[in-house]
């Protein structure tokens, strides 16, 4: 159900249609690319819901290609109306937008307010 007074973006690294932004590596040894931190993809067919995060460090002190974006999914949600507060929500969501936080989330939860 959509809230009149509530944005809601999900970033993620898989392209799902649930996904508005996706989270992508990208080569950072090609000359061809800008020094920037994040760039958008120009290849891709996504209106630019890809974001691809590269190295700041000079090209020939770089290291070889690797994965810098592990499993990752969050929500950010904004107040359409002033101040405008955001909250950012890091868990995983399945295709329905539902929050997936995994078998082992709910033991540590109980483990955690035992303690008080």
């Amino acid at each position: 159900m959509q809230n009149p007074n509530i944005d809601q973006f999900q970033l993620g690294r898989c392209a799902a249609p649930v996904i508005d932004f996706v989270l992508a590596d990208s080569n950072p040894n090609f000359d061809d690319q800008p020094d920037q931190a994040v760039t958008p993809r120009t290849t891709d067919n996504s209106n630019g819901r890809f974001l691809n995060f590269r190295s700041r460090a000079p090209k020939a002190s770089r290291e070889p290609p690797s994965y810098t974006v592990s499993r990752f999914a969050c929500r950010i949600n904004v107040d359409r109306n002033p101040p405008h507060e955001a909250r950012i929500y890091a868990a995983g969501f399945d295709m329905q937008r539902n929050i997936f936080l995994g078998v082992s989330f709910l033991s540590s939860f109980v483990s955690v307010f035992a303690m008080y």
